[in-house]
């Protein structure tokens, strides 16, 4: 006997014990359908994470070369700037004794004025005791605040 005809006695066998037990058969069945689903279904996944990717690559791309671009143009910049000031200016500006320029300082600002009084009585509140101005409406005189205590800061 051959490999051929063993071969085909053993698939008789099996055929006919899927015969008597149909559970079995459903089972095999279920397996091969299965695993025909799962190629279909990583198939498509694969294509999908394969455009994911490519869209990422691309847009990493143009991140690096706006990158890039602001780079060169911060560069160009900084060569830009280094001629700003000339070095005969530098030592001109460095020869200059130091109590020679007397800093600007700004003046002294002005106290801000107080508001004007409201010309009617204020409303009174939902929750709480009617809120009413320092002064009478009819006063001509701001109100008077009175200043703040003076508080001594330790310089170093």
């Amino acid at each position: 006997m051959g490999v051929l005809e063993e071969g085909a006695k053993a698939a008789g066998g099996v055929i006919d014990a899927l015969r008597t037990s149909p559970g079995v058969l459903a089972t095999v069945i279920m397996n091969i359908v299965l695993l025909a689903f799962l190629w279909y279904y990583l198939t498509r996944i694969t294509a999908r994470t394969e455009t994911t990717v490519a869209a990422l690559f691309t847009s990493q791309d143009k991140l690096f070369t706006q990158w890039a671009g602001m780079m060169k143009d911060q560069n160009a910049l900084t060569e830009k700037t280094m001629h700003c000031i000339l070095p005969s200016d530098v030592e001109q500006l460095l020869r200059i004794p130091r109590g020679a320029i007397e800093p600007q300082r700004p003046s002294d600002p002005q106290r801000p004025s107080a508001p004007a009084p409201l010309d009617r009585p204020s409303a009174p509140m939902p929750f709480g005791p009617t809120l009413r101005w320092p002064i009478s409406p009819s006063s001509d005189q701001p109100p008077q605040w009175p200043d703040p205590p003076a508080v001594d800061v330790p310089r170093n």
